[in-house]
């Protein structure tokens, strides 16, 4: 990878004279090699796998390749955390990312169709936002077909290890993300290189992609396209001790013949990652010395598409994915004794699965769906488990005068079930052939369009004995209760012009029985076991968003999301364990062969962490204001080819600021501050 820097960096100088002579040329816009038009991408298209009835796309965000490129985000946690209502909390821990959606609840992530194991949190900082296609993220997860609403496996690890506060049983949304397919012949390559306003350490990105589509004369049609894509951002010194790094491969490959279509998807990479360390209120900092060397993860999915007719589809999902690492940690790898013996501990996970879907259409106005998921999660590590989820929906939409009027209906339900559940290799089981309670949801939505400039939506959604992601869910003080939600979301939108369109949404969330871990603990197979318990919680807010173009030359968004009530049995937390409100701006003009960008983020200040039962309070956590800016220059070389080169920085205003707050020996966890980089990238 370094040596295809290098070869990129000669490029820029042997193509000096044609770069000079484009200064003249028109606008080229930046590089796209994907049909952003695609059919599976449309909200509303019978061939979109993840699919939404009218009344949920208001409640639905989507990132395109365009905005990544003008984003340039670090990574795909860096994206997410510019979407509306989002805040992502980082601390440099075994479980590196939290998002919060709206005030709290647990999300389900979805890459091409294949449903993400628990350790997804480390698998998606490898992954390369450059080849995404689309991210699309669905707030309130009354979609009820698109994946199962809770997560096979242990995403916050009841034993020897840390929660993350209340955890929801029923997902409070999706992440779906969609990876790139070439449109035509052509080649893509890019560097870049980032230096830091502090730590004298630079740090370097490159991909490779390639892509071509073909047709037989026999009439089958298809595309062909692989990636490779690396980076490695060296940590700043010892102190910080926040280094990583990853090499990426990707090949995406599709048919279609008549009328079946098979798209396939195989992914590969291997990383590096140390634990950031801690700065304490006393201004120490932690001594531990955790890293993961290796980090790998395989994967595969393979969705194939049956159209029956122009109002009548099938789908079928596969997929399967490896997650493995070796850790190096415990109390003992300090600084002072990096290499102690008998600390390493190697995990491997692996999570598979099918999904069944089939759209159809009556009348122009009438629609039906169904489907069925299962997913298995099998882990040996510490603990050794092994986990599965299956369940189904069905729901219609109807439509009414000329789609003036639309509503819709769904009802999903999802079973966990625990084949065994081990706290070591030898160890007997603590759980074995055990069913947990049915999960079922129940939702309702409705759109109204009375005139062709206003959008009004409302979406309902309920859920009756949602499960944990947890396998040890025990209380102290006696049984634990079912756990019920409901959610409500009101919508209202208008676009009188081009450079104004507005939305505003108020919501809901009621839970009865929220689960969380608490200090206490007991002994459970040799192991450490937190004991939870339940309260009732209810968060309510509103989100508004404005955006527009103006001019054909500039577009600007604009959101902020406002907590008015964040209660847990009746006591009012509000900007405690979660800031009040956050504001989120983009921007972009356009001149001549130019593209300007400028993104921001104001998160308020909250003063509490709870991560595994170790409540702190009186902390200085969020309050803090973030601005990315880049330039983007396009240009034509060789008469046909095109490229650009981008000059950006990433927290402009240096703010060092802090989303979460560890235990002794952890602390706070800041941001880097200020990056500078360059890309420059050409398409052939």
């Amino acid at each position: 990878m370094r040596k295809l820097f290098i070869a990129i960096a000669i490029s820029i100088a042997a193509l000096a004279d044609d770069f000079n002579a484009s200064a003249e040329t028109e606008d080229l816009g930046t590089i796209d090699i994907v049909d952003q038009r695609r059919e599976d991408l449309r909200p509303e298209s019978l061939n979109n796998p993840f699919r939404l009835n009218a009344s949920q796309i208001s409640g639905a965000e989507v990132f395109t390749a365009e905005d990544i490129k003008n984003l340039q985000p670090k990574d795909l946690w860096d994206l997410l955390d510019k979407a509306t209502g989002i805040d992502v909390s980082s601390w440099g821990r075994r479980h590196p990312f939290e998002v919060n959606l709206r005030g709290g609840g647990n999300l389900v992530y979805v890459l091409d169709g294949a449903v993400l194991p628990p350790d997804m949190t480390k698998i998606l900082q490898k992954i390369p936002v450059d080849m995404i296609e689309e991210l699309q993220i669905v707030r309130g997860a009354s979609a009820l077909n698109l994946a199962p609403l809770i997560k096979t496996g242990q995403m916050n690890g009841s034993t020897s290890g840390s929660t993350t506060g209340p955890i929801g049983g029923v997902a409070v949304g999706y992440v779906l993300i969609r990876t790139k397919r070439p449109k035509d012949r052509s080649t893509v390559l890019r560097g870049a290189v980032e230096m830091y306003a502090r730590g004298n350490t630079l740090a370097h990105k490159e991909s490779i992609w390639t892509g071509d589509t073909f047709e037989t004369k026999s009439g089958v049609k298809g595309y062909f396209g692989g990636m490779i894509s690396a980076y490695d951002r060296p940590k700043i010194d010892d102190n910080w001790f926040d280094g990583s790094r990853a090499l990426a491969e990707a090949l995406t490959v599709g048919a279609s013949y008549g009328k079946a279509e098979v798209n396939l998807l195989i992914y590969n990479d291997v990383g590096y990652l140390e634990y950031q360390r801690g700065v304490e209120d006393n201004g120490t900092r932690g001594t531990q010395r955790w890293y993961l060397d290796p980090i790998k993860t395989r994967m595969w999915s393979l969705d194939t598409k049956i159209k029956w007719s122009e109002d009548q589809t099938s789908i079928i999902d596969l997929f399967n994915s490896r997650y493995e690492q070796t850790e190096f940690r415990g109390g003992n790898r300090t600084f002072a004794n990096p290499h102690p013996a008998n600390n390493i501990d190697h995990v491997v996970s692996s999570t598979g699965g099918y999904g069944l879907r089939h759209n159809v259409r009556f009348e122009s106005d009438t629609i039906l769906n169904a489907s069925y998921q299962q997913t298995k999660t099998k882990t040996v590590d510490f603990e050794n488990y092994k986990t599965g989820v299956s369940g189904w929906s069905i729901g219609a939409e109807q439509k009414l005068f000329d789609n003036a009027l639309s509503f819709d209906i769904g009802y999903r339900q999802d079973q966990k079930r625990i084949y065994y559940d081990k706290s070591s290799a030898t160890a007997p089981e603590r759980m074995e052939n055990k069913k947990l309670p049915v999960s079922k949801a129940l939702a309702f939505g409705l759109n109204a369009r009375p005139i062709s400039m206003i959008d009004l939506s409302a979406r309902y959604f309920q859920s009756n004995q949602g499960t944990h992601s947890d396998l040890d869910i025990k209380s102290a003080s006696g049984d634990l209760s079912a756990e019920k939600q409901k959610r409500y979301e009101l919508s209202a939108s208008a676009a009188p012009f081009a450079a104004f369109n507005a939305q505003i949404t108020y919501f809901v969330v009621d839970v009865k029985n929220e689960k969380s871990a608490t200090s206490a603990t007991y002994s459970c197979g040799g192991d450490i076991c937190f004991y939870y318990d339940q309260a009732d919680a209810k968060r309510d807010g509103i989100e508004a968003i404005m955006r527009g173009t103006i001019n054909s030359e500039s577009t600007y968004k604009l959101s902020w999301t406002h907590m008015l009530g964040d209660e847990r049995d009746g006591v009012e937390q509000l900007g405690e364990f979660r800031p009040r409100d956050l504001l989120t701006i983009a921007a972009t003009h356009n001149y001549e062969n130019w593209r300007f960008n400028i993104s921001g983020k104001w998160v308020s200040a909250y003063s509490s962490s709870d991560p595994g039962g170790n409540l702190w309070t009186d902390l200085h956590l969020g309050d803090y204001k973030r601005f990315d800016l880049n330039a983007i220059y396009a240009f034509e070389f060789g008469g046909k080819n095109e490229g650009d080169v981008t000059i950006y920085g990433r927290n402009i205003g240096d703010e060092q600021y802090a989303t979460k707050y560890h235990r002794t020996g952890g602390g706070y966890f800041y941001d880097r501050g200020r990056v500078v980089g360059v890309e420059l990238a050409l398409k052939y």
